[in-house]
């Protein structure tokens, strides 16, 4: 890989996955704390009754807002332990569900792109070519090379999750190293820059939190709301979709 450079500031994309994360976070706390009053709506009503009715120390003497709205806080401290339990809960495992997606993807992509190792004994000057090309763009070591012999068209990309990346190459791709070796090594030239640049991982990483965002926080939660209170769903639509939106548009951004 290429050296850490003392004081250098962030990529962009890695900036634009933060942007990722910190949206699917702050749209899964809305979501779950939504969630939370569906069920729970009642018992937070009758806390803010109740504690409205709890003076302050000093409102007898100084009948101050502030000390009032503290001894408030006071009262409704477990309900509201209690919602921010289910909204960090619920956020973490949307979180978690997008790093399990992540290291799994690398996996599925082989399964549905039919890739298989490329073999030391039988590719030899391929894989020799790409060391070579990742020496050349300070990629070190070289990544794992996959290959979809079957697949006729010219096409290569960058995958992988955590420090070592994979390249894929469809077998159009292959033999255009002996046909077309230019064009060959310009494809797995652009591909080794992402990995260069360190994009991978973020990437895949970003895709993951988009689908474990819907799966397990936006589906759920509109499911939930429709089998007990329809009329609360058309209010929270808007805010549903406005929140896949952001998130989607983030997501949009880092993949572009």
């Amino acid at each position: 890989m290429r050296p850490l450079r003392p004081g250098a500031l962030p990529t962009d994309t890695s900036l634009r996955f933060l942007l990722v994360l910190t949206a699917v976070t702050a749209a899964s706390l809305y979501l779950f704390g939504s969630l939370w009053f569906l069920f729970r709506g009642e018992l937070f009503a009758a806390a803010v009754v109740r504690c409205a009715e709890v003076p302050g120390a000093l409102a007898d003497q100084i009948g101050t807002a502030a000390e009032q709205l503290a001894a408030e806080q006071k009262c409704r401290a477990g309900v509201s332990a209690e919602q921010a339990l289910v909204q960090l809960g619920g956020s973490v495992v949307v979180l978690l569900g997008a790093y399990l997606g992540y290291r799994l993807w690398p996996r599925v992509m082989e399964r549905r792109a039919h890739l298989v190792p490329a073999e030391p004994h039988e590719a030899h000057a391929l894989l020799a070519e790409v060391a070579a090309l990742s020496a050349g763009a300070g990629v070190d070591p070289a990544p794992a090379v996959r290959l979809d012999a079957a697949n006729p068209t010219v096409a290569g990309f960058a995958y992988g999750s955590g420090r070592r990346p994979r390249l894929g190459f469809s077998g159009g791709l292959v033999v255009s190293q002996v046909l077309h070796p230019g064009a060959f090594r310009a494809v797995v030239r652009h591909e080794l820059g992402h990995v260069a640049d360190r994009d991978v991982p973020w990437t895949y990483y970003a895709a993951a939190l988009w689908w474990s965002f819907c799966g397990l926080a936006v589906v759920p939660v509109v499911v939930l709301f429709a089998t007990r209170d329809l009329g609360y769903v058309l209010r929270l639509g808007w805010r549903t979709l406005a929140l896949a939106a952001m998130v989607a548009l983030t997501v949009t951004a880092l993949l572009r």
